[in-house]
């Protein structure tokens, strides 16, 4: 029996979850992300569980290239959001939208890193991301919750996505 999932599923499932891992941060529990961060690192545990029992074969090294300059560049920015926030500005709030800000933005490398045949949806999904954490950057900084709302409706919105458009398995017209 063929493989049903793939790469681009099991993405798809994660951000999923981690859009569903934002309403986790409501009501002042962004101060302490504990329950954020737990499922966070389960998620990404099960994801990399999952993608290596079906990968088959190697990765491409333009595969390996852009996703290690995707995490490259999600690691630096969320220590540089952190400390611009915390330490130079003193608001955590500015903090977490910078950090959702690069979250966002880091996206953008899984294009050429999966020669993404849904290019044109991460787009739009980056595109209101990034929207979202520039409104809240300059608009309603104070209103964090309105931002991780709408950020993990993206995100949940998205995943869904990726999930019914990558999965192989049977379809209701079948």
């Amino acid at each position: 029996m063929e493989n049903k999932l793939t790469n681009q599923t099991i993405s798809g499932g994660f951000i999923f979850v981690i859009g569903m891992a934002m309403f986790t941060l409501l009501g002042s529990n962004y101060k302490k992300p504990i329950l954020f961060g737990a499922i966070y690192i389960i998620a990404i545990i099960v994801q990399l569980i999952l993608m290596k029992k079906i990968r088959r074969g190697s990765r491409s090294m333009n595969n390996k290239k852009w996703v290690n300059i995707a995490f490259i560049f999600l690691g630096i920015t969320c220590w540089a959001s952190i400390f611009i926030g915390l330490n130079v500005l003193d608001n955590l709030n500015i903090s977490w939208i910078l950090l959702l800000l690069f979250v966002g933005l880091h996206f953008l490398f899984f294009i050429p890193a999966n020669e993404n045949k849904h290019w044109k949806a991460q787009i739009i999904f980056v595109i209101l991301l990034v929207f979202n954490a520039l409104l809240g950057l300059f608009l309603y900084s104070n209103q964090l919750e309105t931002i991780f709302i709408i950020d993990g409706l993206i995100k949940m919105g998205y995943g869904a996505y990726m999930v019914r458009v990558t999965y192989k398995g049977r379809t209701c017209h079948e």
